[in-house]
């Protein structure tokens, strides 16, 4: 959920973020989020986008996912930031988080690296 965030590694009862250099489709990588930590990440405000492209050195999966007429992040919060470029079209797709801090739109089946968090 969207409470106060600390960038990677900082011990904190807040919100820690990690990057993982990994290349995953992004079913792949929630999984794997949500076996080892909490989540793909879920980005809450301007503020955190921009801590968080710190944290990148490229496009990464954040938990982001659309339909035609709706947008969830993948643990069930209310979108209340977006920072997306582009369209779905009919397709579902997911976002990605690229270097310059706007998100992509590309099919969920694509592979990125990514980023979860855990609290």
């Amino acid at each position: 959920s969207c409470a106060p965030f600390v960038s990677s590694a900082e011990q904190s009862p807040l919100r820690t973020f990690h990057f993982i250099e990994k290349s995953m489709n992004q079913s792949e990588a929630r999984a794997a989020c949500r076996e080892n930590y909490t989540d793909l990440v879920t980005v809450c405000s301007e503020e955190e986008n921009d801590a968080l492209i710190n944290l990148i050195n490229s496009r990464v999966w954040i938990g982001l996912q659309r339909s035609q007429f709706s947008s969830k992040w993948s643990n069930g919060d209310e979108v209340t930031f977006s920072a997306l470029t582009g369209s779905c079209g009919p397709k579902p797709c997911c976002a990605a988080m690229k270097t310059n801090a706007s998100w992509e739109s590309p099919l969920c089946t694509e592979r990125r690296n990514f980023m979860y968090e855990f609290n």
